[in-house]
């Protein structure tokens, strides 16, 4: 085939200034980074529970960032493949005292044996700072496709210390391991999820059966015979009175 031409017309020539060369290979504008989900700062040792790997936007300038912000800047971000919302990357590692969220529930870990109805949820569902709501879903299986809420809505008071959260009545659960899920909110549009794999080993209720009621036999009164009548004998007649 032919070969291609050393020159292309629609080569397009990138030209940096002495003082701001290109980023180096392991600074490029898209950067994959370990992020808190909580603070969105990066994740660190002191940050490790809640952390996901997001396309970040390697960008330090004040007045950029700014841009990023607007109508055009989240277009652009858009148009280049950034996830939305735009995640920067973060100016430093997040430290021990950086808010933190708290999400401890009472005698539940991966694999728990859930044995008595109703399954009574109880712990604390907290953060340091930033607390905004929370919600309760569960699912069916070990990788739920499908949620569902425990709670009709979302619940804006913190658990602060270990207390019920709700009584879960489970008499209709038709599987045997379920996924339940917490969601926790921050004010600053950041939010964690926890899970756990549960294992459900219920016991069917006994039904309570109804006394069978003794049944008393009918007892078939006996009916005396009728007295045999006893035949009337015949008068004897009268004879005739003797004639003169």
């Amino acid at each position: 085939g032919a070969q291609p031409s050393e020159y292309c017309p629609s080569h397009k020539t990138e030209i940096f200034a002495s003082d701001q060369p290109p980023l180096p290979q392991d600074q490029d504008l898209w950067l994959r980074t370990s992020i808190d989900s909580w603070t969105n700062l990066q994740a660190s040792p002191a940050c490790s529970e809640f952390v996901k790997e997001a396309l970040t936007i390697n960008v330090e300038d004040k007045s950029a960032i700014e841009w990023l912000g607007t109508q055009p800047g989240r277009a652009w971000a858009n148009n280049n493949g950034f996830p939305d919302p735009l995640v920067i990357k973060p100016e430093r590692e997040c430290r021990l005292d950086d808010p933190r969220p708290i999400i401890e529930l009472v005698g539940v870990s991966d694999n728990t044996v859930i044995r008595e109805n109703p399954f009574i949820i109880a712990g604390v569902i907290d953060a340091t700072a930033n607390f905004n709501q929370f919600k309760l879903h569960w699912g069916r299986g070990s990788d739920p496709s499908e949620w569902f809420p425990l709670t009709p809505d979302w619940i804006t008071t913190p658990i602060t210390s270990a207390a019920e959260i709700l009584s879960w009545d489970m008499e209709d659960i038709d599987v045997d391991v379920i996924t339940l899920r917490v969601t926790l909110h921050s004010t600053i549009n950041t939010e964690v999820q926890k899970k756990w794999v549960l294992r459900l080993e219920i016991p069917t209720p006994t039904p309570t059966q109804t006394p069978t009621a003794t049944m008393t036999p009918t007892v078939t009164p006996t009916i005396p015979p009728e007295p045999t009548a006893t035949p009337t004998p015949p008068s004897e007649p009268t004879p005739p009175p003797d004639e003169p």
